[in-house]
């Protein structure tokens, strides 16, 4: 996923339909392709929009890295040239690639606890932990040792920093990671 906190602030109806996108499921089959997401108030102040979004290996993925990158970068300079824009078209987009987050159901609190155990100790996956509520005992299997954030620069001429190339393979490492 990319994030343009310099993205054109969504309107009530953009938000509306990316709520709605939020809540369908976004992975049919291994070879669709990501949904467009307009726009949403997840940078704190309101402004912004995801210009990216996959849960899918997809084996283009560096491609389509770059044309969104391009497209937010045309985006950002005919904001520019029209003098609507009051954002900061320096910001850096942010390339995110989290790792899956898996939910087990366990039997009993003790069978939770038990793998719990074996997910931290054996597998290192420090950041999983345990929900437990009047009506089930759920496992929540996680870890950041494959989180990638990395700041991506667009540049006014729509020229890429860093070059298309690296793109390449930061698209190919997020889907080993995947």
């Amino acid at each position: 996923a990319m994030f343009d906190p310099a993205g054109s602030c969504c309107d009530d109806h953009q938000l509306e339909d990316s709520k709605k996108a939020e809540n369908e499921s976004d992975v049919d089959t291994p070879t669709q392709q990501p949904k467009e997401v307009k726009g949403t108030e997840i940078s704190g102040k309101g402004r912004g929009k995801w210009i990216f979004v996959t849960h899918d290996i997809l084996p283009d993925l560096g491609e389509q890295i770059i044309e969104s990158l391009k497209q937010a970068g045309t985006q950002r300079l005919s904001l520019q040239t029209t003098m609507m824009d009051t954002n900061d078209n320096n910001s850096p987009i942010t390339f995110k690639h989290e790792p899956p987050l898996l939910h087990i159901a366990a039997s009993s609190l003790a069978a939770g606890k038990k793998l719990l155990h074996l997910v931290k100790s054996t597998c290192a996956m420090r950041e999983s932990g345990l929900v437990v509520t009047d009506q089930r005992v759920t496992v929540e299997i996680r870890t950041t040792g494959t989180l990638l954030c990395l700041p991506l620069m667009v540049q006014s001429d729509t020229s890429l920093q860093p070059n298309e190339d690296y793109l390449m393979t930061l698209a190919d490492m997020a889907n080993k990671r995947m």
